[in-house]
């Protein structure tokens, strides 16, 4: 397994996806060692609504509903390594594009 990089040093991406901010970065690989929002708000000296913020925003950009499926993604598209203790950025910042899913977008006139 490749040394993870420094949030400063993400890996070059040439892909279609959507990417995290390194704040984004920070916030996600404290929740995923289990911490809540106002324990990730101590860890990182940012305020519980800051880290909210982040965290709506990483979902928008995931296309995903909570917090567990956030990590899901993240966990599936290699952002974060939860084998490690804590578990750590391992140097990528892209999710997949959302995918637009029937029902999800503004509804059609049938012209009737």
């Amino acid at each position: 397994m490749a040394t993870p990089t420094a949030p400063g040093q993400q890996r070059p991406c040439c892909c279609d996806a959507v990417h995290l901010t390194e704040r984004e970065l920070d916030v996600l690989r404290v929740l995923a060692g289990g911490r809540t929002s106002a324990e990730a708000a101590l860890v990182l000296r940012l305020s519980r609504r800051t880290v909210d913020s982040h965290v709506t925003s990483m979902m928008r950009k995931a296309g995903v509903r909570n917090r567990g499926e956030l990590l899901a993604v993240a966990v599936a598209h290699e952002v974060i390594d939860m084998s490690a203790a804590p578990p750590r950025w391992t140097g990528r910042s892209c999710l997949p594009a959302p995918r637009a899913t029937p029902g999800s977008g503004p509804a059609l006139s049938s012209g009737r």
